[in-house]
């Protein structure tokens, strides 16, 4: 299960829970976004300013927020998944901590920012998948 961190900048060291990936926000220049929660609880960080989704009335608005983030690390999890499809949850979530990009604050930050390159099996250096805050469309 996902959850949005929330958008008070508080601190959710006082629980963690084993059943439940708790995903904050980073700006666009990879640092947490400044309303984001932070923290033990978190698990991950994914980019969630200035995100494009769809309005209701047609066309595109830039949004903020952990709920933004929270479907784009659902959206690394379904290609982790894709592209390994006889792994197990616990191999799924492992490949998705393991390929994060560090933010040098575990305890803060959880395992870092989401990388869906990495997270399949890139390496950097050309080739694979690159996924920039400029081209995410959430909705």
């Amino acid at each position: 299960m996902w959850w949005a961190a929330g958008n008070s900048n508080s601190n959710l060291s006082g629980f963690d829970w084993s059943n439940v990936e708790v995903v904050g926000a980073t700006d666009v220049n990879d640092n947490k976004a400044n309303f984001s929660s932070y923290g033990k609880a978190i698990d991950v960080m994914a980019p969630g300013v200035n995100i494009a989704t769809t309005n209701h009335n047609g066309g595109y608005s830039s949004v903020s927020g952990t709920s933004f983030a929270t479907p784009i690390t659902n959206g690394v999890v379904a290609m982790i998944r894709m592209e390994y499809p006889n792994w197990t949850t616990t191999e799924v979530r492992q490949r998705l901590y393991d390929s994060c990009d560090d933010m040098n604050n575990s305890s803060k930050y959880g395992h870092g920012r989401v990388n869906l390159e990495l997270a399949l099996g890139g390496g950097g250096g050309g080739g694979g998948l690159y996924l920039t805050t400029g081209l995410m469309v959430a909705g």
